[in-house]
């Protein structure tokens, strides 16, 4: 069906633009016709490799290849984050270990501070002091003597 036809009291100017839009709507449906194939092809080309439906979802793909970018791929993958959940877990019982350690310290500098003679000890055995009338005499076991 032609725009004269259809519109016969329009002008020259309405006939050209009914034409434009005749000829747009025609090459939808052109699109439209070829997109109703090209999914037929699709749905047949499913069907025969047996890919689920779900793959085909534009977003689920995407969504798709960014979880598994996500775990093996990236910087922080699955297996970089489990190295530093178990560093973590070590550093915490390192700073456990060390904050007793601490308070053991503390405990024996207060010990030394308030006693002379557990300071008078620590500085004999520590750094082997001696009154000015002693004499020290390191013994050494010899077999952990080393061996030339």
């Amino acid at each position: 069906m032609s725009c004269k036809t259809a519109f016969p009291q329009r002008g020259v100017l309405e006939t050209w633009q009914c034409q434009a839009e005749v000829a747009y709507f025609s090459a939808v449906a052109k699109k439209s016709r070829d997109k109703k194939s090209k999914l037929a092809q699709v749905q047949a080309w499913v069907k025969q490799f047996g890919i689920p439906a779900w793959l085909l979802n534009q977003y689920a793909l995407v969504g798709l290849v960014f979880v598994v970018y996500m775990l093996f791929f990236d910087a922080y993958n699955v297996f970089e984050r489990g190295n530093l959940v178990s560093e973590l877990h070590q550093a915490r019982q390192d700073r456990l270990y060390y904050e007793q350690q601490i308070e053991v310290t503390k405990q024996r500098l207060d010990e030394l501070m308030l006693d002379a003679e557990t300071a008078e000890k620590f500085a004999r055995e520590q750094y082997l002091m001696k009154r000015e009338d002693e004499d020290i005499f390191v013994i050494l076991d010899p077999s952990a003597a080393p061996k030339d």
